[in-house]
């Protein structure tokens, strides 16, 4: 059962392995539409915002920052020196853990035949369990594949530093484009509200033409040459409008800005342009700082380490090794031991043909030492001619000036004449439309000197406004630390503020319950002192009655006294008009006085 069932998994297996294919399918709408969006963020991310006016030095370091084919370069100067990296972990031993599990269907036991007998013993012995767990750590250590892999590391050495000079090329190119794309930008920017209004004015004076043709007041000839002149303005102007529009879109493509995204140049002067180093001083800084030379040193270098590498290899393999066994097999005496070996191997067929790498490797070299007198030359080349360029540029230049000054100043004539009715508007137009372009030409010939100077400074590696613009990142990064920092500590502070806030709202809120207890308090007391004072008014009513009750019966008591005294005068005159006798009255006297006395004290 076992080996059937061993089977039926290999079959499986194998059957699995046969029939699987690779088989690729074709962007979907949603998974490039995802990609556009994925990628637009990162073009465009929302460091990159430009929220304020942009002069020439701000158009150079948001060139060099944010480019993306800078990006790029930067990024291969990053994988060179990665590779590097990888290349010098090559050169450490290999350490190597590994573990295993075996077993058997059956058990593994087996005869032998000893020397000089036909045929086997007959017994059957074993040397190993039919389950056996082992494992091993295993340090390795080739020579000739740590001279290789140092060979390797030299050369991903001088690819890193080739990618470097590729950035710096990169880079002063890059400071080129961005200085010569600001001015042609800056005259867009200038002269596109002109444009438009004077290709208005033209538009407008076709119309006056034909109906002055039309009406007779134009002859038909004359109409024909002004309408020609007229058209001639407009397609000029026209293709004039389409040039600053492209050099808009150039400018934000440089800035990496979205293009269609409004741009707002600060105005600067037409400064001078020279140059400080004559030719001959050009061509020495040119041999010492070109990126094209420096790269093609770097390339001589890795062709001569491919010789020295042919070389190595062609050396015997030495290799040394150790480690830690262990084995669960139960005929072993010892579970765990150590190994330890030294192994030496030759390729011979590499031996044999030394001569031709040998022979091959140099020949590269050769190739190499060819590229660098050829690379010499075309820097030696670019130098002089980059030279001259500059020196025409800013001749064409300096005329270009002269001639807009002249342009400009028939111009304000034209105008002046139109006022005083001595012009025509179509010589206004024509006027008008000749001072745009030269005032265009100003610009641009400004620009390609601006271009050529920088030109020259790439040409012969001076990297002064690459390297000022990465100062100018270091200071802005540290600026943006520092600011960061003193957020942080607002913040700190802030949140100790806000805990005592809290702190003093718990506070508050313990004050405030007590005082909302004894709120209740005094309000129960008064309650109590409401109900008392209830209470006492219905007593002092209750005394009031009875204080009127006592008064009524003092008053009954008063009205018996007097009663009383009536009839006791009443009786002392009838006693003594009736000469009662004295014993009588006086008794009756003193049983009066008595009763009298008894109502007093009630009283």
């Amino acid at each position: 059962m076992l080996k059937q069932a061993l089977a039926v998994a290999i079959s499986a297996a194998i059957l699995a392995g046969c029939t699987t294919t690779v088989s690729t399918k074709p962007l979907t709408g949603d998974e490039l539409q995802a990609a556009a969006t994925a990628e637009l963020a990162k073009m465009f991310s929302p460091g990159q915002v430009i929220d304020r006016g942009l002069d020439e030095s701000e158009v150079v370091y948001r060139a060099v920052m944010n480019n993306l084919d800078t990006r790029l370069r930067r990024l291969e100067s990053s994988f060179a020196l990665s590779q590097l990296q990888v290349d010098n972990l090559a050169m450490l031993p290999s350490l190597a853990l590994n573990a295993g599990y075996s077993n058997r269907s059956n058990d593994s036991y087996s005869t032998s035949q000893p020397l000089g007998n036909a045929g086997p013993t007959g017994a059957f012995s074993r040397s190993s369990s039919d389950e056996v767990t082992t494992g091993s750590l295993t340090a390795s250590w080739n020579v000739l594949d740590f001279a290789l892999g140092y060979y390797n590391a030299k050369q991903s050495a001088e690819r890193a530093l080739i990618a470097n000079e590729r950035e710096r090329r990169a880079g002063m190119d890059l400071v080129r484009q961005a200085k010569s794309a600001y001015w042609r930008a800056y005259a867009a920017q200038k002269l596109n509200d002109r444009v438009a209004e004077n290709i208005k004015s033209a538009e407008n004076a076709l119309i006056t033409i034909k109906r002055g043709e039309a009406q007779g007041a134009i002859a038909p000839m004359d109409a024909l040459r002004q309408r020609k002149t007229v058209l001639e303005s407009i397609r000029q102007l026209s293709l004039l409008k389409q040039d600053l529009d492209r050099s808009v879109i150039e400018l934000s493509q440089i800035v990496n800005s979205r293009p269609g995204e409004k741009l707002e140049l600060k105005e600067l002067p037409l400064t001078e342009l020279s140059l400080s180093s004559s030719l001959e001083e050009l061509e020495q800084r040119a041999y010492e700082f070109s990126p094209d030379i420096r790269e093609q040193k770097y390339r001589e270098r890795i062709a001569m380490t491919d010789v020295k590498k042919v070389s190595a290899s062609l050396f015997p393999s030495l290799g040394v090794s150790a480690g830690l066994q262990t084995s669960s097999d139960e005929f072993l005496q010892s579970g765990e031991w150590a190994t330890y070996g030294l192994n030496v191997g030759w390729n011979l067929i590499q031996l044999a043909n030394a001569s031709t790498l040998n022979a091959n490797a140099k020949l590269g070299v050769e190739v190499e030492h060819a590229r660098a007198l050829a690379v010499r030359m075309a820097v030696l080349a670019k130098t002089h001619i980059a030279y001259r360029d500059f020196k025409s540029s800013k001749e064409q230049f300096e005329r270009a000036q002269e001639l807009y000054l002249i342009e400009k100043q028939l111009a304000e004539q034209n105008r002046a004449r139109v006022r005083a009715s001595a012009g025509t508007e179509v010589d206004q137009i024509v006027s008008e439309t000749s001072e745009i372009l030269a005032e265009l030409r100003l610009y641009q010939t400004y620009a390609g000197a601006v271009g050529a100077l920088e030109t020259v400074s790439s040409t012969v590696g001076d990297d002064t406004g690459f390297i000022a613009v990465l100062e100018e990142r270091r200071t802005r990064i540290g600026e943006a630390e520092t600011k960061i920092a003193e957020a942080q500590k607002v913040i700190s502070d802030s949140v100790v503020s806000l805990e005592m806030l809290a702190k003093n709202e718990n506070d508050s809120k313990a004050e405030l319950l007590k005082l909302k207890e004894s709120k209740f308090a005094a309000r129960n007391e008064t309650t109590a002192i409401e109900s008392q004072r209830k209470v006492e008014a219905a007593n002092l009513k209750s005394a009031e009655a009875q204080l009127d009750s006592a008064q009524r019966q003092l008053d009954d008591v008063d009205q018996q006294i007097v009663e009383i005294a009536a009839a006791l005068k009443e009786a002392r005159k009838e006693a003594l008009d009736a000469g009662i006798e004295r014993d009588g009255a006086q008794a009756s006297q003193l049983k009066a006085t008595a009763e009298l006395n008894q109502l007093a004290t009630q009283r």
